[in-house]
């Protein structure tokens, strides 16, 4: 299951979109209790400590998810008035 388009590199934004994908693609296919660090790191390729880096905890994951989904929506309403 692991996203083999990726190739590590010291680029920390393109690092925590992946995690970011990564734990949105794992949701979708199941729910959010099989989104771990494990299974994040199973489908980058990144390593745990690399994820933790990131995110100290789900918790903070789960922030940014809920954070870039409210972006997108108000971007998505601002289009929509216009």
């Amino acid at each position: 299951m692991e996203n083999s388009s990726y190739t590590r590199k010291k680029e920390p934004e393109l690092s925590k979109q992946l995690i970011i994908d990564a734990a949105i693609h794992i949701g979708s296919e199941s729910d959010w209790h099989h989104v771990t660090f494990q299974s994040i790191a199973d489908w980058t390729g990144l390593s745990k400590g690399g994820i933790i880096h990131h995110f100290r905890n789900k918790e903070e994951l789960l922030d940014e998810l809920v954070n870039q989904s409210l972006i997108n929506l108000t971007d998505k309403v601002k289009k929509y008035r216009d």
